[in-house]
């Protein structure tokens, strides 16, 4: 947005909330604007969004490119699990091309990496995305295979 001939750089909760918009100007263009009544944002608001300039943004600059950068570290990073019993400590487990994690695993590292714009349904619909529709979800029993030996 542009301040009195000034570019000032706004999140969404900036833009909705006056207040914040405001400490935003003082921030980055030390001025501090009046407050408007809040039909009178709304409509100034409203205004610039039907007049802006929509920009093409970089599939990795969006929160679902983000999301698959991470989803894609998350099963291909160091923590992967070495056995299958490794899932139930949240870690990624790869078998025959297929990809299997519990999704309380999944939320913790995103959360350790300070993504935490999804919630857990928003994660599970983007999964499906990702999975080109298909199931995303089920329950594997995962069992340690016990080997007995012969006397």
């Amino acid at each position: 947005m542009d301040v009195d001939g000034r570019r000032l750089q706004l999140t969404t909760e900036q833009l909705q909330n006056q207040m914040l918009w405001q400490r935003a100007c003082m921030e980055q263009i030390d001025l501090m604007p009046p407050i408007m009544k809040p039909q009178k944002w709304q409509a100034t608001i409203n205004s610039l969004m039907n007049n802006s300039t929509k920009l093409a943004v970089p599939e990795e600059l969006t929160l679902s490119g983000q999301f698959r950068d991470h989803i894609k570290n998350f099963c291909t990073s160091r923590i992967r699990a070495m056995a299958p019993e490794e899932l139930e400590m949240g870690k990624p487990w790869t078998e025959d091309g297929v990809t299997k994690f519990k999704i309380e695993g999944l939320m913790e590292y995103l959360k350790n990496r300070g993504f935490t714009q999804y919630t857990r349904a928003q994660v599970q619909d983007h999964i499906k995305k990702l999975n080109d529709t298909d199931d995303c979800f089920g329950h594997h029993a995962i069992r340690r295979e016990t080997v007995s030996a012969a006397h």
